[in-house]
């Protein structure tokens, strides 16, 4: 509860609790608003942020809240830093800063969304320099695909000039922008400027522009994706190894969460196969590529038991630091910070933060898994409903495909096509239903997941194995496990594997690394 001073009144206390619980964030009306408030947002100073953390125990109960406002709206916020004020802060600005710290990703992923959606619509609402300044989004993980989107859409050749002077600027969100756009253009890269990207003092800038060029086909990306493998930021490294096996249909026993020695190992293998048969390789980005709306773990495990009733995050030694007892076959953590869980059992799929509170559900469908988009949509299997669901937040459906028996798994591609899974068949459909290919393959397939290189892994209950699949349907790797009910590959190759009995954790040739935890079926991510 807040703190408050002797003298205040039993209706202010009152006042300040409704308000604060129930703060939200301004949202911009009009793609002019957006355009403002992208402006206003990228042009705050550190000294500002501390100004409204000291802000938070004013006197007066209109400026906390003010400040409360201002903080939830910031690009990004030191966390560390102000977790450790928390002890030594007057109560009612600690009260309030944690709120912060507990609503800040979800509260601010919301507001970036809306903006870039208006200016999606009406992008002549950015002035010239706004293009720069609305390029603080791009430091948002959880909305970079967006703003990607958006810029390789709408930029003119007229800016060009504009973002190849901000491949120099101090401020890393116009050097994101630079990457995005330069990388990416139809025009040729100057081989300069190409070089000072690709050698940025920040990993962000150096993979975005691989990725960028790596989508041209061009293997100077390559050398590039392989030293990020040892990036410091652990979502550089998992990305990079993504894109390599996905560009170059290789796989390396590598695993981002391993100690620097693992990982320099891997960079050698790596090496290696780029200076001998890879030195005359040709790149082609993978055709089929799998959406991801999914929040990082941070080297964490998140399992759901199945059977066995329980939801667990798991840190990097394998102890429980948040559980929720709970029958359900799927957990994928969201961009916020709070985990989206889909339960058959019962009948619904709902959006829970890190206290177990329920922030958002849908009743009414016998959901056995359901995976974040980058939209903040949810994509459902609804497995007695035979059939696949894409839903909104306000539990509405805004696109649904009968599917001909229980629907096990779902995946939407980056064409906007979907691909499901079901006893005895795997399907490709387009936005419009139409089936573009399908595999028949004889067993019970319980789960799906595209890889980077555009084959797809599947756990097959029903002949005791998971697999891999070329576009062909042929097997190119596989592991003989009984009754396996989920199958999800990690960046450079390990698998994790769930059971009717157990979670366990393997390598390219097949070796248990670890068993995670006992299961009566389930899933796991990392």
């Amino acid at each position: 509860m807040t703190a408050v001073r002797g003298r205040t009144s039993l209706a202010s206390i009152l006042c300040a609790l409704l308000l604060s619980m129930n703060v939200v964030a301004d949202e911009p009306s009009t793609p002019a608003e957006a355009a403002a408030l992208l402006r206003k947002l990228s042009s705050h100073s550190q000294q500002q942020w501390n100004g409204w953390v000291r802000e938070l125990g004013a006197e007066d109960f209109a400026v906390r809240e003010t400040a409360l406002q201002n903080l939830l709206q910031l690009p990004k916020i030191p966390r560390d830093e102000w977790t450790r004020q928390l002890p030594t802060a007057a109560p009612e600005q600690r009260w309030r800063l944690q709120r912060v710290l507990d609503r800040h990703e979800s509260e601010s992923t919301h507001l970036y969304r809306a903006a870039l959606h208006l200016i999606s619509q009406d992008p002549t609402a950015l002035r010239e320099d706004d293009w720069l300044a609305a390029a603080i989004v791009l430091e948002r993980a959880d909305l970079r695909d967006e703003y990607v989107a958006f810029l390789r859409q709408h930029v003119t050749p007229a800016l060009a000039s504009k973002f190849r002077a901000a491949v120099s600027d101090e401020r890393l969100a116009s050097r994101l922008a630079a990457a995005v756009v330069l990388s990416r253009s139809s025009e040729a890269i100057d081989q300069p400027l190409l070089a000072k990207l690709f050698t940025d003092t920040n990993d962000e800038v150096a993979f975005l522009t691989a990725q960028g060029v790596a989508q041209r086909g061009d293997v100077r990306a390559l050398p590039v994706l392989i030293r990020l493998l040892d990036s410091s930021q652990l979502e550089i490294r998992s990305a990079s190894a993504t894109w390599l096996c996905g560009l170059t249909g290789q796989e390396f026993d590598y695993s981002a969460h391993s100690p620097a020695a693992d990982r320099q190992a891997a960079m050698t293998r790596w090496r290696d196969w780029l200076t001998g048969p890879g030195a005359t390789a040709v790149i082609q980005p993978p055709q089929r590529m799998a959406v991801q709306g999914r929040g990082s773990l941070h080297g964490h495990t998140l399992i759901a038991t199945g059977g066995m009733g329980k939801i667990s995050e798991l840190n990097a030694q394998g102890e429980v630091i948040w559980q929720r007892s709970m029958q359900a076959w799927s957990a994928e953590k969201l961009p916020g910070g709070n985990v989206l869980i889909a339960s058959h059992w019962e009948n619904r799929v709902l959006e829970v933060d890190d206290r177990g509170n329920t922030l958002w559900q849908m009743e009414n469908v016998n959901a056995i898994r359901a995976k974040p988009l980058p939209s903040g949509r949810v994509l459902i299997a609804d497995f007695g409903g035979h059939r696949v669901v894409e839903a909104d937040r306000r539990g509405a459906i805004v696109w649904s495909h009968a599917t001909p028996d229980q629907c096990f798994d779902a995946e939407r591609l980056v064409s906007g096509n979907t691909i499901f899974a079901c006893p005895n068949l795997i399907r490709e459909v387009a936005p419009n239903g139409s089936s573009v290919r399908q595999w028949t393959i004889e067993g019970r397939i319980n789960s799906l997941q595209v890889l980077p290189s555009g084959r797809l892994l599947m756990a097959n209950y029903g002949q005791g194995r998971v697999v891999e699949l070329d576009e062909q349907g042929q097997v190119t790797w596989e592991h003989k496990i009984a009754r396996p009910s989920d199958a999800f590959r990690l960046p450079g190759g390990r698998t994790l594997i769930t059971t009717a009995e157990e979670i366990v954790e393997i390598d390219l040739q097949g070796r248990q690394i670890r068993q995670i935890s006992a299961a009566v079926n389930g899933g796991a991510r990392q």
